[in-house]
């Protein structure tokens, strides 16, 4: 299974704070640091799951998803398609790697 994940912003610049990573919100979450860090808790939440169910591959987005932008419902209901057609290239490139 593949995923998309966005980062708070308040927590993950405070965390970039404590660990020395610079930069803006968008240098953080895409730092190499980031990434190692959220593959620690991926690989916590794999445990606990089926291996079919397990996060195999993941893109951190550098960016929140927006009501705005059409990518989720004033319910903050994802709007799958828009989504998967606004990130196809990046979601395609987990599977060509």
């Amino acid at each position: 299974m593949s995923a998309l994940i966005t980062l708070d912003e308040e927590s993950i610049m405070a965390w970039a704070e404590a660990n020395g990573v610079p930069g803006d919100y968008h240098d953080v979450v895409m730092s190499q640091q980031a990434r190692s860090m959220v593959q620690s808790y991926v690989d916590k939440l794999n445990l606990d799951l089926g291996r079919w169910e397990q996060i195999k591959r993941f893109i951190i987005l550098p960016r929140d998803l927006t009501i705005e932008d059409g990518e989720i419902t004033p319910s903050l209901k994802l709007k799958r398609k828009v989504v998967i057609d606004k990130y196809k290239d990046q979601l395609d490139s987990l599977y060509t790697d």
